[in-house]
């Protein structure tokens, strides 16, 4: 069992867009493999932080299988934005 935490901060803005960075988990428990959308979020043009969006999140993950994470553009292009995302796993058992 694993608690994992994902935080995010635009470090450099985008021009005018409102676009947003979004970071997913993925991982496979038992019963098949589960993907958490936009467990963070950071818009891109301004400097911002996920931290309302930062709250732990609990996954089994079988034995043996990768725990996963990915970062997308949505909402339309972002020239320049530049951001950092911050994980956090802690093995709980």
């Amino acid at each position: 069992m694993f608690r994992m935490t994902v935080y995010m901060v635009n470090i450099k803005d985008g021009g005018t867009t409102k676009s947003e960075w979004s970071a997913a988990i993925g991982w496979t428990d038992d019963i098949g493999t589960w993907q958490f959308q936009n467990i963070a979020q950071v818009f891109t043009s301004i400097h911002s932080n996920s931290a309302f969006l930062a709250a732990p999140v609990t996954v089994w993950a079988k034995a043996g299988t990768p725990i996963s994470y990915n970062v997308t553009l949505r909402f339309g292009p972002a020239p320049g934005s530049v951001y950092n995302v911050y994980i956090t796993l802690e093995q709980l058992m």
